[in-house]
Order: C-alpha cells, then sequence, then structure tokens
C-alpha cells in the first residue's frame, strides 16, 4: 500500500470498461472495491475517490461512445483526402490511413496499382501532407465470418475509422503539398529513414534493421515473424519497453563517459523521448514506456520527488486511455500494462535471486504467466520454449542486434568501409537467427493448442495469478501456489472430454467447403474438405508479399480457437482446389491421424502431393468407396459415393457421405452433379435426410428437382463465396429447394453456420444474423 495511484489508475479503468462492455464489469468493480475496504481497510473517504474516477472515466465511455460515428455520406464518391501517416505497397495493393479534408474524418483508402509504371511513381513520391482528389466507393470494413475470427470492423472503430474508401480514378498529378507541421516533419523523418535502409542495408538485415530502429515490421517476412511469434520472443522485434530502457541507459552510459552531466543527460531525454516514440510508430507500448520515462526523469531532477515506477505506470495509462479510450482493446497496451505491473509488484520476489541467470529465467516466467490469459483468448496456444527462447533471443536482440543496427544506420553517412564490414557481420547473424527461429517453431510440440478460454475461465485466469503472486510473495519460496494457474488450464483442457455438447460447423472459407464435425465429449473430430484459393498466375510486380491464405487466415485459426489440435479425420471429398487447396497447410499445423480419400482411378496432382506429404508424416491414407461406414455412440457415418475405383468427371467421384448427427440426418455432397444424384437416387430410394449440404455451392450442374423431392431435406446448406463470380448459387437451385420448403442457409449470407446438438436435440445458428 505503499503508492494509492494504481487503484486510482485500475478505477478508470473499470470505469471505461463498464461504458463499453456492460454490467458485468461495474459487477467486478464493486467486488474488488468491496475486497479493499475489508481486506485492506482502506479509507472510506479514498474509496469515494475511486468512485469518482470510476464515474468520470465512465462517462468518458459513454461520451466516446456516442460520437463514435462516420459523418460522410455512404453514397459520396468524390473526395479530398489527406496523407497523413505512411502508406503501405504490397504487390498491386496500395494501402494507408488518410484523412477526409472537408470532414477531417479517417479512412483507410485501398487503391488497385493498374500499371508497373504506376507502382514505381508511388513508391518514390512522397505522399505525406498531400491533399488529392480522388474518385472512389465507402465501403463497411469487414466484419469477422466465422466464430472467434479477428474483428477488422471493431479495430478500425478503435481507431475512430469508419470506412474504407476503394480509389476507383486517381491522378497524382492534382495532388497538392500542404504545410509542415512540426510532427509530419518527424513523420517523414521516419519515413526517409525507413527507404534509407531499404535502398542501403542489405535486403537479409534491411526487415530486422526497419524494425528495430522505426518500429516498423512491414519488411519482415511472414515466416520470420511466425517464427518469433511461436517461440514467443515477437515482443523483440517491436520497439517496446525494453528497447526505451536500454536506449537511456545506452545515452546515460554513453554521456557520463563523456563527462556529460546527468542532470542535463536527463534535460535532453525529456525532449527527446517523445520525438522517438513519435520515429518509431508511437504504439501503445511505447508510448506507455516513454511516458513512463519521462515522469520518473521529471520528478526527480526537477521536483526532488522520487516517483514510484507504480505511480508513473498508473499515469501513464491514465495519459493513455483519457487520450484514446478505445486503446484499451489494443493488445500492445494489454500486455505491456500487465507485463509491466506484474514486474513491478514481484521486485521483492526478484530481490531474493542474486543468480543473474535465475533472475532471467524468473522475469521471463512472470511475463508467461502475467500475459497467460490474454496470449490464450487472441492466439489459442502457448509457446512452451518461451523461456528458453528468452535466454537465447534477449541477449542477442539487446546487445547486438540493436545497438548493432543503430550503429550501422549512423556509421553509412561516414564511412562506406566500416558499414560494409558491419553489415557483414549483423546480416550473417541475423540470418542465422531467423534461420534457427524458423526450423525451431517448424516442430508442433514447440507450441501447445489450448483454445479460446471462454469469460469465466479469463477470469478464473485472472484470479488464480493474482493469488498465486501474492502467496508467493509472502512466502518467498517456490511453494505449490505457483501451479494455480496451470490448474485453470488442466481444467480447460479437462472440458472437452466432459462437454456433451456437440457441433458440426459449415465454415465460411468463401468459395469452397469446409466442415467441421466435433462429437461430443471428445469422441472424434472430423474435418471434410479444407476450403482453397484457386491460384491465377500473375506478373512478379503484382505479387504480394502478404496475400491471403485460407488455411493460414482462416481454417487454422478456427481450428485453434477450437481448442483442435489433432483431427481423427481428414476427409477430402475430391480433387478440386476449393475443396482441398488448404490441405498441406493445414498437415504442418494440426496433426492428422486419418485421410480419406475417394476411390478414383484418376488422382489430381494436389492428392499427389497430399498424399506424399502424408506419408513424409506418417498419417494413414485410405481410398474409401460406397459401403464404408463406423458409429460412434448414437452417431453414424455411411460413405454412399463414389463406387470403387471412380471413372468419370471429378465432381462426380465426390465422397458423399449420409450420417445420423445430433438427432438429424445428414447429407454431406462435396461437389456431386445430377448424375451422381441420380445414381445415389437408384442405390437409395428411400433416402430421407434433414440436411443437405448442397452440392457444388448451388451450381446448375447439382441438386435436379428429382433429387431434391425425393430426399425432401428440411435444411440446405450451401458453402458459397460472398459476390462470386461464377453465379452460385443458381437461381433455379433456389427456387427448387424453395418450392419443396427447405430452410436455405448460406454461408455468403449467414458466415459461419452451426449446428449444436446434445443428445438427440440441437438448434442452428450462424455468424451473421
Amino acid at each position: 500500500m505503499k503508492t494509492k495511484l494504481i487503484f486510482v489508475a485500475v478505477s478508470s479503468l473499470f470505469g471505461l470498461m463498464s461504458a463499453f462492455e456492460g454490467i458485468a464489469s461495474t459487477i467486478i468493480f464493486l467486488l474488488l472495491l468491496f475486497g479493499l475496504w475489508v481486506i485492506k481497510k482502506i479509507n472510506p473517504k479514498f474509496i469515494v475517490i475511486l468512485l469518482l474516477f470510476y464515474t468520470l472515466y465512465f462517462m468518458i465511455g459513454y461520451f466516446t461512445i456516442s460520437t463514435s460515428h462516420s459523418t460522410l455520406s455512404p453514397l459520396q464518391t468524390q473526395f479530398f483526402i489527406q496523407f497523413t501517416d505512411e502508406i503501405n505497397i504490397d504487390g498491386d495493393r496500395f494501402k494507408a490511413i488518410v484523412v477526409n479534408v472537408e470532414k477531417k474524418e479517417k479512412l483507410v483508402l485501398t487503391y488497385k496499382i493498374p500499371t508497373q509504371i504506376v507502382k514505381k511513381e508511388l513508391e518514390n513520391k512522397l505522399l505525406i501532407e498531400n491533399i488529392c482528389p480522388v474518385t472512389g466507393n465507402l465501403q463497411t470494413p469487414a466484419v469477422p465470418r466465422n466464430q472467434n475470427a479477428f474483428n477488422y470492423k471493431d479495430y478500425l472503430m478503435q481507431k475512430q475509422i469508419y470506412w474504407e474508401l476503394q480509389i476507383t480514378n486517381w491522378d497524382f498529378s492534382n495532388c497538392k503539398q500542404s504545410s509542415y507541421s512540426l510532427l509530419d516533419r518527424i513523420k517523414i523523418l521516419r519515413l526517409k529513414g525507413i527507404s534509407q535502409i531499404e535502398r542501403n542495408f542489405p535486403k537479409e538485415l534491411s526487415p530486422l534493421a526497419a524494425a528495430l530502429i522505426f518500429g516498423t515490421r512491414e519488411l519482415l517476412s511472414e515466416e520470420t515473424l511466425t517464427a518469433y511469434q511461436r517461440l514467443g520472443v515477437i515482443h523483440l522485434i517491436s520497439i517496446s519497453g525494453l528497447h526505451v530502457a536500454l536506449l537511456i541507459n545506452f545515452i546515460f552510459y554513453l554521456g557520463i563517459k563523456l563527462g556529460a552531466v546527468r542532470e542535463k543527460l536527463s534535460k535532453i531525454l525529456i525532449f527527446c523521448l517523445p520525438v522517438y516514440a513519435i520515429v518509431t510508430g508511437a504504439t501503445p507500448s511505447v508510448n506507455r514506456a516513454v511516458i513512463m520515462a519521462m515522469l520518473i526523469l521529471i520528478f526527480t531532477n526537477h521536483f526532488s520527488l522520487k516517483l514510484t515506477s507504480i505511480d508513473g505506470l498508473s499515469i501513464s495509462l491514465l495519459f493513455l486511455i483519457t487520450i484514446n479510450p478505445y486503446v484499451i482493446y489494443h493488445i500492445g497496451f494489454q500486455l505491456s500494462f500487465i507485463v509491466t505491473l506484474a514486474l513491478l509488484l514481484s521486485t521483492s520476489i526478484l530481490s531474493t535471486y542474486t543468480s543473474s541467470v535465475g533472475k532471467m529465467a524468473l522475469i521471463s516466467y512472470i511475463s508467461q504467466v502475467s500475459a497467460l490469459p490474454f496470449l490464450l483468448y487472441y492466439f489459442f496456444e502457448i509457446p512452451l520454449l518461451s523461456i528458453m527462447a528468452n535466454f537465447i533471443f534477449i541477449p542477442l536482440f539487446s546487445f547486438i542486434f540493436l545497438p548493432g543496427v543503430l550503429l550501422l544506420f549512423l556509421i553509412q553517412f561516414i564511412s562506406t568501409d566500416g558499414f560494409h564490414f558491419l553489415a557483414f557481420f549483423l546480416t550473417l547473424l541475423a540470418d542465422h537467427s531467423n534461420c534457427l527461429a524458423e526450423y525451431i517453431s517448424e516442430f508442433s510440440w514447440t507450441r501447445f493448442i489450448t483454445g479460446r478460454p471462454s469469460n469465466p475461465l479469463i477470469f478464473f485466469y485472472i484470479g488464480s495469478i493474482i493469488f498465486s503472486f501474492i502467496l508467493w510473495e509472502k512466502e518467498q519460496r517456490l511453494r505449490l501456489h505457483l501451479l494455480f494457474p496451470w490448474l485453470v488450464l488442466f481444467v480447460q483442457l479437462l472440458l472437452p472430454f466432459v462437454n456433451s455438447e456437440g457441433e458440426v460447423t459449415f465454415i465460411d472459407v468463401g468459395q469452397g467447403d469446409s466442415i467441421l464435425i466435433k462429437l461430443p465429449n471428445n469422441q472424434g473430430n472430423y474435418l471434410i474438405d479444407t476450403g482453397g484459393k484457386i491460384p491465377f498466375k500473375v506478373p512478379d510486380w503484382k505479387q504480394r508479399k502478404n496475400s491471403f491464405d485460407v488455411g493460414k487466415d482462416v481454417l487454422i485459426p478456427f481450428l485453434k480457437a477450437k481448442g483442435i489440435s489433432q483431427l481423427d479425420l481428414l476427409i477430402l471429398t475430391h480433387g478440386d482446389m476449393d475443396h482441398i487447396g488448404s490441405s498441406l497447410v493445414l498437415l504442418k499445423e494440426v496433426k492428422v491421424k486419418k485421410i480419406l480419400l475417394p476411390s478414383t482411378m484418376v488422382k489430381s496432382p494436389l492428392e499427389k502431393e497430399i498424399v506424399k506429404e502424408a506419408n513424409k508424416l506418417n498419417i494413414e491414407v485410405l481410398y474409401v468407396s460406397e459401403g464404408v461406414n463406423w458409429e460412434v455412440r448414437r452417431n453414424k457415418f455411411m460413405i454412399i459415393s463414389p463406387p470403387h475405383h471412380f471413372i468419370g468427371e471429378r465432381n462426380e467421384g465426390s465422397i458423399v457421405i449420409y450420417s445420423k448427427i445430433g438427432g438429424k440426418k445428414w447429407l454431406f455432397t462435396g461437389d456431386l452433379g445430377i448424375e451422381g444424384e441420380r445414381s445415389i437416387l437408384k442405390k437409395f430410394p428411400n433416402l430421407k435426410v434433414d440436411v443437405l449440404k448442397v452440392g457444388h455451392h448451388g451450381s446448375r450442374n447439382s441438386t435436379y428437382e428429382a433429387f431434391i423431392k425425393q430426399i425432401k431435406p428440411k435444411y440446405s446448406i450451401i458453402s458459397v463465396g460472398e459476390k462470386n463470380g461464377f453465379g452460385h448459387p443458381h437461381m433455379e437451385v433456389l427456387k427448387i429447394l424453395e418450392e419443396e420448403g427447405s430452410k436455405i442457409i448460406r454461408t455468403d449470407n449467414s458466415g459461419g453456420i452451426s449446428y449444436y446438438f446434445e443428445g438427440e436435440r440441437g438448434t442452428f445458428s450462424s455468424v451473421l444474423p
């Protein structure tokens, strides 16, 4: 109880959360107040102060919500826009955050670059603070189309951006330069610095240098970023509190060695730190560290008062949530504050360890445990090698890469020979570091998939961590109470085995198919098809570094959020790309026990490649045909097509599964066409189903009238891409289904579609209303 500012900050935080999230946050806050009053015996006057701050920030939050809307007309097509920040050019895509001059409203601008010449012109043009007349259409930002998916619309709304502006006509010659402010000049300095690194640094080193000096990860390859994230050291590639602290210590050390007075150095730092924050991208973690450092320097040198680090942390939190209340949803803000607070509160524990190795291990452990609920909520997995990886990479980044690239950036203006010598050494080291990270992260055992915990579990995680640390601080020894957070994790892992609810989910993978069947009590996880993007050959200049991939961006996150690290069956209905194109990505990320492929005489090249990869991974591959069946308690599955060694058109050779799941009869048809449907009717004239997975995305070549009249589906699910170019589903197919009284549910309209069941009863739900 040495400081009370932390309670003020937490109360203010709960005020915002109550405004944004509702009554649950209010109840938790009141319970915390009651606990402080009973356990800590806090003065009632201070309780009143906390209530006042809670109310003040509740009102700030309420005001923020009431003003969070666009003032632009959705029909507007002519705009004057001003570039105020860095732009991103990836292949033929130009993207930037701009300001609409008339309404002073931020927009996400996207532009499809028409030619390579135009791309070169854009790359060489310094657009910041340019005002340009453009023609375009306002589009609502994308909403999540599957459970637990990233909400891009909310993400932009938290930045007070409500529209995407898709440019249709842009004449660069009409752009005019406006006057530069001091902030603009700092931003231009940053952009020029990044450009300088791209031009002069070796291509293997420039991404790392740009990340460590200017806080941009745009140049880093996706493989490298993924590798460091899996190892739990991604924070080292982002400018964070660690980098700010190292920079301050380095300046003090160098300045004092050169004879500078500490007070003067402090004044220089107080002036330079805000500039540094802007130059490095002004992320919440950098802002937090900069504000804390400035506060401590100001109070120490100008007020002769010692401001504790926790006080500095509390004031910086209040400052940031006042400037932008929505910052509380930023994962960098959350992790930065919670990990910093945990370490500051654990100083008495850390002080008992004299060994630097032991202290570093303890810091890594405290950081990981305190961040555990956030890691599970956002990433659905735990990096198992985090502590060990920190031992390797923290010294490497802190004492070699960070000072090395800073020195290299300065040397390039002084000595060519010195630049090339240091660049060679750092490039060699960076290349080995990236290769090591990518190699280790490829092993599945380096990460443990847990799934996204429910809100009650998050509450128990936070409570167990706090309780564990309180007991640890009192006893100063390693005890069983350190296991409390991991016991909650054990409960989370145990829940699927005791959960009697199952599900059938049609994942929205765009123009393709992917269906998850999750049986109750963890009796089986089946995936029918994986979806996949049909590749089109484009010129090199159009190729994007971070192009969208159904497997990586949709399917894998969906399965991880469900806590699925293993599939009992991967059923690949036929060899088309839009059904099995993401299989190779899936096999690298999720363990698969068995793969079922159709028993056909002709195999597609992709099927052969999947079988080859499966053999490398010792996955059993079975070629199945009609007559294969299995049963898991009350859930039955029977393959009714194709015939053994089928010869014919690929779609007609799709694996067709008739099943009884959750009290309903299902027919999963792949891309089965009319000929295949006729064949099934001949073999099974009495076939009736409750739920039909409509064949071939509702194509006119499937789902003919006699077939629907015979099977009489109560529900018809159509997996189809939004605004697809194939005209799916066809109006004739929809008419046939409607006339039979079948309820049609489409992924292009409803997003992911799920049937949750317990025993013989269940209900349908969709992600989009």
